[in-house]
């Protein structure tokens, strides 16, 4: 066997938090295809091939489609707000609080069940597999609570409903990132999250049609719509969305099949090798070919050479997230997801009260005050979506540092609005809530990237699922503080922020413009190694 070394692999470091840097900066990956077409094999991760195949229309058809589910999500904690406000005074229904308290955390725990569980379906059975009947589960639920008639019937299927939304979070975000080329991934992915906020706006147009105001109005029907997202993401993705090469790569450990993804991917995107032997292997077969001989035996190269625990029977499991640097990272993690989501939900939890008190306010109805807080949810909800994608990939900033910036940035504004009682209010509001959404359209992809394929899902599963914790404990922080001074609340906010901000700051390094598993990698990644063609058919 010759090797051709591009790097002194002697001199690599082992931690894959250090070969990151040095990969950044090895001259293979800028080296024209054309100029290594006298080198039998070449290495080749699934991340070179789709940087060569780009960011084309099978991304694009992939993104549409499952955005209509992210869609769904982003709307479900706002159509929580309306229907829980309308069933308390529905003559017909008439909750008492202990009951709505009961649907509201039963919503969120459902969240919590999903997300948790979701890590050891995906990891184990795919990422795309499962998330076509879950669709259609979604779908059928979400009927069922809009067709409800007691408050049984719509306890379970609105739970039920959220343990599905739960379950497909992580497996659509795993997926999205997993075939998306790393050039990009990080505006991509926060583009994503625009769904979730196209989502938010979409229950607030909807309940101008259909609601006569924040308390009253057909409900059902602001359901049934809210559902409609999910069949059409279900169709589109039994027709479009096919399995992530890298899971086929990496835990099927099924080369032919992987390559069989790629391929399809390729020429969807119109992507044709220039390697000779490419246009050679077609007119010999009779079968087009986007990827070469050489392209082929670098995946598997590169397969070879991955950890093999990829395969071992942990997959799914909690254990693989507390083993080696993971341990650090998972606790740190979840400490930034729980902080965000108690300012994400509390900000919005405790707007309309703050607006019911303030000194010389007209706001003196709890009606106008949820017109408020949803012209500034609609308000807030898509500046952060640009912000997120200017910084992501800027260099300087990436996704540590813009997490760092916006989280402080957001507890430094949390603090202000405690300090004054008039209409300065909203405006410190509406920049504390875009500050904190483009924290959240960060940390999406960001979490997607610090775990390798193995436990991806389980990465973003768990992640979520401390996230929903906050969620759960937010109302009792909030009213506690609340107790104490009407704006005492942002205070908490603003320990929170500053709280993740140094978990931020903790983790041990950025993923802006990394290949994805890199962690595991073998520091003779570096190496162009040649050896005897092998046949792929």
């Amino acid at each position: 066997m010759k090797k051709i070394l591009a790097v002194d692999v002697h001199r690599l470091p082992t931690q894959a938090s250090k070969v990151k840097f040095l990969y950044k900066q090895t001259p293979l990956s800028p080296i024209p295809e054309k100029e290594l077409s006298h080198i039998s094999q070449l290495k080749t991760s699934v991340d070179d091939m789709l940087n060569k195949m780009g960011f084309g229309p099978y991304q694009i058809l992939c993104y549409l489609a499952l955005g209509f589910i992210l869609l769904t999500s982003g709307a479900e904690v706002v159509v929580l707000s309306f229907l829980v406000n309308i069933l308390e005074r529905d003559p017909q229904w008439m909750l008492s609080k202990v009951q709505l308290a009961g649907l509201s955390s039963s919503i969120f725990t459902g969240f919590l069940l999903g997300s948790s569980f979701s890590g050891k379906i995906s990891d184990r059975f795919g990422r795309r597999q499962p998330l076509t009947p879950i669709l259609l589960l979604i779908y059928i639920f979400g009927l069922l609570s809009a067709t409800a008639t007691r408050f049984t019937t719509l306890l379970f299927a609105r739970t039920l409903y959220s343990v599905l939304l739960g379950l497909q979070f992580p497996m659509s975000y795993a997926l999205l990132a997993e075939i998306t080329p790393p050039l990009v991934r990080g505006k991509m992915l926060v583009l994503a999250g625009g769904f979730f906020s196209f989502g938010e706006i979409a229950v607030c147009l909807i309940s101008i049609i259909y609601l006569d105001s924040p308390h009253s109005g057909n409900w059902r029907v602001l359901l049934a719509w809210i559902a409609q997202p999910a069949i059409i993401c279900f169709l589109l993705t039994t027709k479009i969305v096919k399995e992530s090469p890298r899971y086929q790569f990496l835990i099927q450990r099924d080369v032919r099949q992987g390559i069989a993804l790629l391929e399809h991917i390729a020429r969807t995107n119109n992507y044709r090798s220039p390697h000779s032997d490419a246009a050679q292997e077609a007119q010999a077969s009779g079968i087009a070919s986007s990827l070469s001989e050489k392209q082929k035996n670098g995946l598997n190269l590169w397969v070879l050479q991955q950890d093999p625990k990829a395969s071992a029977g942990t997959i799914g499991s909690i254990k693989t997230l507390w083993v080696d640097e993971y341990k650090s990272i998972s606790f740190i993690i979840w400490c930034v997801w729980l902080g965000l989501a108690v300012v994400y939900y509390g900000v919005r939890f405790i707007l309309p009260g703050i607006l019911e008190t303030l000194e010389h306010s007209p706001m003196g109805s709890q009606s106008k005050a949820l017109v408020y807080q949803a012209f500034i949810t609609v308000f807030s909800e898509i500046p952060s979506v640009v912000l997120g994608y200017m910084l992501v990939d800027k260099s300087g900033y990436g996704r540590k540092k813009t997490l760092m910036i916006c989280f402080v940035l957001g507890g430094v504004i949390c603090m202000f609005v405690s300090l004054f009682n008039g209409y300065e209010i909203l405006l410190l509001v509406t920049v504390a809530r875009i500050l904190i959404n483009t924290c959240f359209t960060i940390l999406i992809p960001y979490t997607a990237e610090l775990y390798p394929t193995r436990m991806r899902t389980t990465g973003i599963g768990f992640a979520d699922a401390f996230g929903r914790v906050g969620g759960i404990l937010m109302p009792w922080i909030a009213l506690s503080l609340k107790e104490i001074n009407p704006l005492a609340p942002f205070v908490g906010f603003a320990g929170f922020c500053v709280l993740a901000a140094h978990c931020c700051r903790s983790l041990p390094y950025d993923t802006a413009g990394v290949h994805l598993d890199f962690q595991e990698e073998a520091s003779q990644y570096h190496e162009m190694v040649c050896l005897s063609p092998v046949r792929w058919r």
